[in-house]
């Protein structure tokens, strides 16, 4: 199941780097996400590893991110498994009027084949959630530019 969204952010690219390479700012957009940390490598380079603690409808379960490309704050490629399923995340940024574009293509289905059948019955509801996701995202990085741009005022 292919499932792809869109957001414009008004802030520079850097600062939606910043947002997306800082696993302590992860839980504060990525719905259900308790923590997430880098166990293997470095954040933002191909190869890292990454455990993602997730709590949803009170039931706790760790998803593993590897980073498989990058084009550093353009491009990254992304498997995310556990839980039974397995995703490529593909996040590109761009940069437009008025900020960044973020789009994001999540690839992917349960391993069980009963379950991949049932899936798609939800895919409205991942891309919701997925819009909901990266609306957060933009307000946590607008804001950091705002934060920004009043220090830079008061230098």
């Amino acid at each position: 199941m292919r499932v792809e969204a869109t957001v414009l952010i008004p802030a520079p690219r850097e600062v939606v780097v910043d947002v997306l390479n800082a696993a302590e700012d992860a839980p504060r957009w990525q719905r259900g996400l308790e923590r997430m940390e880098v166990v293997e490598g470095e954040a933002g380079v191909p190869g890292a590893r990454a455990r993602l603690h997730y709590r949803e409808r009170g039931r706790a379960y760790v998803m593993e991110d590897e980073l498989l490309e990058c084009e550093p704050g353009r491009r990254w490629l992304s498997r995310v498994s556990g839980n039974g399923m397995t995703i490529r995340v593909e996040t590109q940024l761009r940069d437009v009027d008025g900020g960044t574009e973020l789009a994001l293509v999540w690839d992917g289905a349960p391993d069980a084949r009963v379950a991949r059948a049932l899936f798609w019955l939800l895919r409205p509801s991942v891309r919701r959630g997925m819009r909901a996701d990266l609306e957060r995202l933009a307000a946590l990085a607008a804001s950091r530019a705002s934060d920004a741009g009043r220090r830079d005022q008061k230098m």
